[in-house]
C-alpha cells in the first residue's frame, strides 16, 4: 500500500463504486480525446444474434490500462481502436460450436471496445 505523507496528513488511493446509475447493457463510449471524463457509459439497446464461435457477456469490470490512458488524453500515436479491452464478466449466450464454456460461467480475457 502507498500512503502520501503532506504536512500533518497522510492518504492512500481507495477503490469506491461508481455513482454513475444505470441498467441494461451499456457500453464505454469515447465521444472525442483529450480528457478521461470524456468517458461515458452509453445504453446498448440493440444486440446483434451470437455468432457461431462467440459468446455474449455481461461485462462486470473493464480494465483501462497505460495505453488506454494515452489514448483517451489524445496523445498515443495512431489509432489503438476503443479503450477499455480488458475484461471480466458473465456468458449469458453461447453461440454455435461453443463448447469450452458454458452459460453463468465467469471468465476474463480481452474483447475491444467492451
Amino acid at each position: 500500500e502507498e500512503v502520501a505523507l503532506r504536512g500533518d496528513e497522510s492518504r492512500c488511493a481507495r477503490l469506491v463504486r461508481s455513482s454513475m446509475k444505470f441498467s441494461g447493457p451499456c457500453r464505454l463510449n469515447m465521444a472525442a480525446r483529450g480528457a478521461l471524463s470524456n468517458l461515458r457509459l452509453v445504453a446498448q439497446n440493440n444486440r446483434s444474434p451470437v455468432a457461431p464461435g462467440f459468446v455474449q457477456l455481461r461485462i462486470r469490470s473493464v480494465g483501462l490500462n497505460f495505453r488506454d490512458v494515452l489514448n483517451v488524453m489524445g496523445l498515443y500515436p495512431g489509432d489503438p481502436g476503443p479503450p477499455g479491452a480488458d475484461c471480466a464478466g458473465t456468458v449469458l449466450e453461447l453461440g454455435d460450436r461453443v463448447d469450452t464454456l458454458r452459460v453463468a460461467e465467469d471468465i476474463f480475457g480481452e474483447s475491444p471496445g467492451c
